[in-house]
């Protein structure tokens, strides 16, 4: 077995990142790292064929919508929280397609929707007026993709239920093949 596939041996698929298949080891230009750099090529191959979807499309599999009801307070959206039956979805990479929030009863709802990293909040909608006969209903304009680092949050600041439905595609199931 060659250096490359030694190197990376221990790791699952879903571990290996782009900076490991440029480190993957002392391997220079000459004829003789000739079977290292195949071996690299035939990784990453591996790696993108395990993790993503044909084309770069979202997995068939991956569609999913999930809830969870804001009270004055703010819910998480996590890749974990789409695919809670299936082991290692916290590395997951998922698009944000559509958001709707709605108030219960007649009961109106200030809505926000923002991405927080944990230390910075980017918010793609202003709080705004929801109820039942005004739902908001959001569409990112470009694609925004979600990780476990880079999370949706939902803000409701009135104390009234207001349930929220997010839909999502899968991408990749983890890793950074590229």
């Amino acid at each position: 077995m060659g250096m490359a596939f030694n190197n990376l041996k221990t790791l699952k698929l879903r571990e290996l990142k782009g900076s490991q298949f440029a480190g993957v080891g002392n391997i220079y230009s000459d004829l003789t790292s000739k079977s290292d750099f195949a071996q690299i090529a035939l990784i990453k191959s591996a790696v993108v064929d395990a993790l993503t979807f044909t084309g770069g499309l979202p997995f068939p599999d991956g569609l999913r919508l999930t809830d969870q009801t804001a009270n004055n307070n703010t819910k998480y959206f996590y890749p974990e929280t789409f695919f809670t039956d299936e082991e290692d979805s916290n590395s997951y990479m998922v698009e944000l397609l559509a958001i709707s929030v709605t108030a219960s009863g007649s009961d109106v709802g200030g809505i926000g929707i923002a991405l927080e990293d944990g230390n910075n909040v980017l918010y793609l909608q202003k709080v705004t007026t929801v109820s039942a006969s005004a739902p908001l209903t959001w569409q990112p304009n470009s694609p925004i993709y979600l990780t476990k680092n880079m999370y949706l949050s939902v803000i409701n600041s009135a104390s009234v239920d207001c349930p929220i439905v997010v839909y999502v595609a899968l991408v990749s199931r983890g890793g950074n093949p590229q």
